[in-house]
């Protein structure tokens, strides 16, 4: 199954194929996360974190999100839950443009939350990756701004 990205900051993406856009380094981080919008109850799997953002695995059916919908994000992290205040970077969606996954961007990390995922984040390695030249893919992967998140199954 192919899947599609959508982001909100397209300008300038395709000038660079294949240039690694993240902020921030990433961890591996499979665990439950819950996440509200204002209309609506979302629950998933997180692929990997950073103080940026993560990436959400969403269950088939889930309602659909907006790139630039608000969300509150309710994560256990080092044995505290956190409440981050974020929004919808990007998703990823299915052949029949079903959103399979979010990109997630914290905003007003508090200290503490702050300081919870770089102290998580110094005990995981960091996650590398390597362009893999699949050229049917480049379009969707070069749309993916990756200041949060996981890349397509592609990268």
């Amino acid at each position: 199954m192919k899947t599609h990205i959508r982001h909100r900051h397209r300008r300038n993406r395709r000038s660079v194929p294949g240039a690694e856009r993240r902020q921030q380094t990433r961890q591996p981080l499979t665990a439950s996360v819950d996440l509200t919008s204002a209309d609506n109850f979302y629950a998933g799997r997180t692929r990997d974190i950073s103080v940026g953002g993560l990436f959400v695995d969403l269950s088939a059916g889930s309602p659909a999100l907006d790139i630039g919908a608000e969300l509150t994000v309710r994560l256990q992290l080092l044995d505290t839950e956190h409440r981050i205040h974020a929004e919808v970077a990007w998703t990823l969606n299915d052949d029949g443009g079903a959103i399979v996954g979010i990109g997630v961007q914290f905003r007003d990390l508090t200290a503490d939350t702050r300081r919870a995922i770089e102290n998580f984040m110094a005990i995981r390695p960091p996650i590398e990756f390597h362009e893999t030249g699949a050229a049917d893919d480049s379009t969707d992967r070069d749309n993916h701004n990756g200041d949060s998140g996981s890349p397509s199954p592609a990268d």
